[in-house]
């Protein structure tokens, strides 16, 4: 929605490239719902994936320390050390890497985090 609002033109350009990252992590079809008014049976989308989701949501950077290059991030899902990762944000910029030299809040070195919401440094 920023984009389209920032320039209608520049959302075309780049609107494949949203829907493409929307796909990675959707579950299901999506629809309009009651958008544009009651659906009926045939909007229903009871069906089965369009494929199955490659990639998932693990974690929020909060913070990240330029100097230290290290990041602190709040988890979402499990974690372990050697996971690929994917990082983006403002700007749709992307960067891809490793989980390496994975922390617990106490600054304890992990391998596997499997606790949701738990704040750790990489």
């Amino acid at each position: 929605m920023d984009a389209y609002l920032e320039s209608p033109e520049k959302f075309e350009a780049i609107k494949q490239d949203l829907v493409d990252e929307m796909w990675k992590v959707a579950q299901r079809e999506l629809a309009t719902g009651f958008y544009y008014g009651t659906p009926s049976e045939n909007e229903q989308l009871f069906g089965a994936r369009r494929k199955i989701p490659e990639y998932k949501f693990v974690a929020e950077v909060v913070s990240y320390d330029d100097a230290a290059q290290t990041a602190t991030i709040r988890q979402r899902n499990v974690i372990n050390e050697g996971d690929q990762v994917e990082f983006y944000g403002p700007g749709f910029r992307h960067f891809e890497t490793y989980i390496e030299d994975l922390h617990d809040a106490k600054g304890n070195k992990i391998d596997r985090a499997p606790n949701p919401m738990e704040l750790l440094t990489i």
